[in-house]
């Protein structure tokens, strides 16, 4: 048996800016790293850039009614589409978030090696991977640097991401093998 991914890229739904999410072992998402908040944020006081803000003339019942509804009418469908785009392909999230980060695709933690890096797997995770699966991802990483050094971001992005989504693609017809 081999363990899922548990670390995604997705493109914020209305900005478009790249987020970064962790799946705990309940199957619960929450933003990645720790302390990060994407998306729309509510805001006690208004400034700048603070779409979202509470009313101020609200009495306690009248304020709490008034989040209440923003969640569930604003955060809570800004949340269903990340989590729509993390499960409608998991693989190619987590291979985006493994191209764009220099972190394991599977448990998250920092990469050391460049051995690490150019496989995106740590040396403990590379474990749970078929030796075929993992060969194959180093040769794709290594196109994938190749473009990069290149000049070419966008086709290292894309030829690492494909390395991913074809690995994670073999792992899942693996245990889907009878």
């Amino acid at each position: 048996m081999t363990d899922q991914a548990k670390y995604f890229a997705v493109a914020d739904p209305e900005s478009g800016t790249m987020t970064f999410w962790r799946r705990d072992n309940r199957g619960e998402l929450a933003a990645w790293p720790r302390g990060t908040e994407f998306g729309p944020t509510l805001w006690k006081r208004p400034g700048p850039g603070r779409e979202h803000v509470i009313p101020a003339d609200l009495d306690a019942a009248a304020r709490f009614a008034w989040i209440q509804d923003w969640h569930r009418t604003i955060r809570r469908p800004w949340l269903a589409k990340v989590k729509a785009a993390i499960d409608g392909d998991p693989v190619a999230a987590a291979a985006r978030f493994a191209a764009l980060q220099t972190c394991c695709a599977r448990c998250g933690r920092s990469l050391e090696d460049a051995a690490s890096r150019a496989r995106a797997l740590g040396s403990d995770c590379v474990t749970r991977f078929a030796p075929d699966v993992v060969s194959a991802l180093v040769r794709e990483v290594g196109r994938a640097l190749a473009a990069r050094e290149a000049g070419n971001e966008d086709a290292a992005l894309i030829s690492r991401e494909a390395a991913y989504a074809d690995a994670f693609g073999r792992l899942r017809d693996a245990e889907n093998a009878p």
